[in-house]
């Protein structure tokens, strides 16, 4: 998610705020308005009586009970894609679309992490399109705002340190693969990666080998 720039979560203003307790009801991925792609949703947990509360992915893979877990994630899966592919359209502002794919993102890899404290997103095996899929929406969601900010693509120069490396301003982030992911991934994955492991960057500045 690109730094200081996280716009409204979808539906904002229109969801009932919960209770302290457990609700009873239907998770449902709810479009903001479906003759707008690019405009994204969110799930929202659905009771019998109508009122509708905002759930993320992680309530419903972990903190639910009778859940079908492969069915959500396939249904995130179809909107954050979805989102994607209608970033180019024609009606489509730039903020609204980089914000609807930043929310769908971070919620996508929020339950997909290695560990609680960790920054690294773990591919599994046999799940080649999700590496695929991250880094699409990362470069949608940085061409959308940079219609607005071009500086976010922009990669400077430093006087002391011509061969530098330097990243767009994006929050870092750390695809984990395994020994199963596609070897032909790895060009792709190093567009979204913005820094090293942080015990690789402290193996560098200690001097020992990275």
């Amino acid at each position: 998610m690109v730094l200081g720039t996280a716009g409204p979560a979808p539906l904002a203003g229109q969801l009932d705020d919960p209770s302290v307790g457990v609700v009873a009801g239907f998770g449902d991925m709810v479009q903001v308005d479906e003759s707008e792609p690019c405009r994204g949703g969110r799930w929202v947990i659905r009771t019998e009586s109508g009122q509708r509360f905002p759930a993320t992915l992680s309530m419903l893979l972990f903190d639910s009970s009778r859940v079908n877990k492969d069915a959500a994630q396939d249904e995130h899966r179809a909107a954050l894609t979805s989102v994607v592919a209608a970033a180019d359209a024609e009606r489509a502002e730039s903020t609204v679309v980089a914000g609807a794919i930043d929310w769908l993102l971070h919620d996508w890899l929020m339950p997909h992490r290695d560990g609680p404290e960790s920054a690294a997103v773990e591919i599994r095996p046999g799940r080649r399109d999700d590496a695929a899929m991250i880094v699409a929406a990362a470069a949608a969601s940085a061409r959308s705002r940079a219609q607005g900010d071009p500086g976010l693509l922009t990669v400077p120069s430093h006087p002391r340190c011509p061969r530098a490396r330097f990243r767009p301003r994006i929050a870092p982030m750390w695809v984990q693969t395994t020994k199963d992911t596609p070897r032909d991934l790895g060009g792709r994955l190093d567009q979204v990666v913005s820094a090293p492991p942080p015990v690789a960057a402290a193996r560098r500045r200690s001097g020992g080998p990275s």
